[in-house]
């Protein structure tokens, strides 16, 4: 875990772009929500060359932020960000990708039935509810079985989430839940009674491993591990003041 930790924080400090994109993201959301945090996606399943050690992986950045809604309690903005490093070799104004967005929930949490798209980027496209496959690619193996998912407009990947581009669904919670109970199921140990987010990504790399998807899952910070993140993106705001 610590491992997966790290690939990710160092993800988020060689991309100073990322601070960019949600700070503009803040902006845009106005007074109607305010952001509990942020988790990040780590890679389980790539099957080009090398594996998940592959070094088309690096630049890539995926991350997932949960807002609380303003004057709906039992409602939650789900916020999927393509934070990768446009200044890295590995990416390109359209790839990666992002075409497919999957929720594994034995949190019991979200009401599928009530999803609607908040706000996304020009010219993404996706579907609630249907398109791509069932499961996210290699999820049975992580023992990820999905129960909602949400697909680019065919045909993928021209439409989805190329680097610099946002998508945020809005849930109705489930049981009297709040926005807090959802960023503590995506924060629980354990998958079991927790909640997973998963993304399928595909044209990973630039031009070799073009064709290359692979498989992401949100990553649960050990404990100290969101104060890691934390000061991650201050590093980052440090490095913006300083240029």
């Amino acid at each position: 875990m610590l491992a997966k930790l790290n690939f990710i924080v160092n993800q988020v400090l060689a991309n100073a772009k990322a601070l960019v994109v949600l700070l503009a993201l803040i902006v845009c959301a106005g007074p109607s929500r305010a952001n509990l945090g942020t988790f990040y996606f780590t890679p389980f399943e790539f099957a080009y060359a090398g594996g998940l050690s592959s070094p088309a992986l690096e630049g890539s950045l995926f991350a997932l932020e949960v807002h609380e809604v303003f004057g709906n309690p039992n409602s939650v903005y789900l916020s999927l960000l393509n934070l990768s490093d446009l200044s890295h070799p590995n990416i390109s104004a359209t790839s990666p990708t992002i075409t497919g967005i999957y929720f594994d929930d034995n949190a019991s949490l979200l009401n599928f039935g009530s999803a609607s798209i908040f706000d996304q980027s020009p010219m993404t496209g996706f579907n609630l509810g249907g398109g791509g496959p069932p499961n996210v690619p290699g999820g049975v193996g992580i023992s990820f079985f999905s129960d909602y998912r949400v697909s680019a407009t065919p045909p993928s990947p021209s439409m989805g989430l190329d680097p610099g581009q946002f998508l945020t669904v809005q849930f109705g919670l489930l049981g009297g839940a709040t926005a807090s109970d959802v960023f503590q199921a995506l924060a629980h140990e354990e998958a079991s009674s927790g909640l997973r987010l998963a993304l399928h990504v595909q044209e990973i790399g630039v031009g070799s491993s073009t064709e290359a998807s692979g498989s992401f899952v949100t990553v649960v910070p050990e404990p100290g591990g969101f104060l890691l993140l934390a000061v991650a993106g201050m590093v980052l705001q440090l490095r913006r003041r300083r240029r």
